[in-house]
C-alpha cells in the first residue's frame, strides 16, 4: 500500500495529497477511486479479520483489531504437554524449589555452587547451594603423627561438621598397613591420629 504515484492525475505534492489553494489558483489532490477503494477494502479486511463488523461512525475498530489478530497469536503458558511462554523464575522460586511454572536460567542453576581448589587441586572444597541441601565437601591431606593431630579445613562449616574420613596410602607389594582415625573437632578443623608416626593420609569432610 501507497500513495498513488503512478497516477498523474491525482495531483500529488511531493508524494502527498494537498488542499485546493483559491488564493494562489492551486489545484487540490485528486483521490482516485480504484485507489481510495482499495485503501478501504484492505482497511475492512483487517477490521474484519479482527471479528468486527465494520461500522462508520467508529474510528477505532482498526485498532481493535489490530490488537486483537496480535493477542490472539501471542502464546498461552507452558506446560509439559503445550508449548507456549515460561516466566523466568527469581533466585529466591530456584531456591524454594516449590515451584513448576517458570524457568530456570543457567545463572540461577549455577548460584550457590561454590569451587575452590589450591595445590593442584589437592586440597579444596566444593559447596552446593541451598536447594541441594547446603552441603560442603573438603578434602586435602594430613600428616599422620602417633600424637593426636589438629588438621585446619579449606573453610570452616556454617552450621554442622557431619563427617570425616581419612584414608592412609599403600605402596603396592609393601604389606604394610596402617590406619588413621579422625573425628570433627571444631567447625573449622578434626583431629587425628595415624597408627605408626610414618603414614600420611588423605581426608574428606563432610558438612553444612
Amino acid at each position: 500500500m501507497d500513495y498513488p504515484n503512478s497516477i498523474p492525475s491525482a495531483g500529488l505534492v511531493n508524494g502527498k495529497f494537498v488542499d485546493e489553494n483559491p488564493l494562489v489558483g492551486t489545484p487540490g489532490s485528486l483521490i482516485p477511486a480504484s485507489w481510495g477503494n482499495s485503501v478501504t477494502e484492505e482497511i475492512l479486511t483487517v477490521i474484519r479479520a479482527g471479528a468486527l463488523t465494520p461500522l462508520e461512525g467508529d474510528h477505532s475498530q482498526l485498532k481493535q483489531a489490530i490488537s486483537k489478530l496480535i493477542s490472539d497469536k501471542v502464546p498461552g503458558s507452558a506446560s509439559e504437554l503445550i508449548s507456549g511462554v515460561l516466566k523466568l523464575a527469581t533466585q529466591a522460586q530456584v531456591n524454594a524449589g516449590t515451584d513448576d511454572a517458570t524457568a530456570i536460567t543457567p545463572k540461577k542453576l549455577k548460584s550457590g555452587f561454590t569451587l575452590s581448589t589450591n595445590y593442584n587441586g589437592l586440597i579444596g572444597y566444593l559447596a552446593f547451594p541451598s536447594w541441594l541441601g547446603g552441603f560442603v565437601i573438603q578434602w586435602g591431606f594430613v600428616n599422620s603423627l602417633a600424637t593426636d593431630v589438629i588438621t585446619t579445613l579449606p573453610v570452616s562449616f556454617n552450621s554442622t561438621f557431619m563427617s570425616v574420613v581419612v584414608c592412609n596410602g599403600y605402596t603396592a607389594g609393601s604389606g604394610s598397613i596402617g590406619y588413621v582415625a579422625a573425628s570433627p573437632y571444631t567447625q573449622g578443623s578434626f583431629v587425628s591420629r595415624g597408627s605408626s608416626p610414618s603414614l600420611g593420609g588423605n581426608f574428606i569432610a563432610l558438612g553444612r
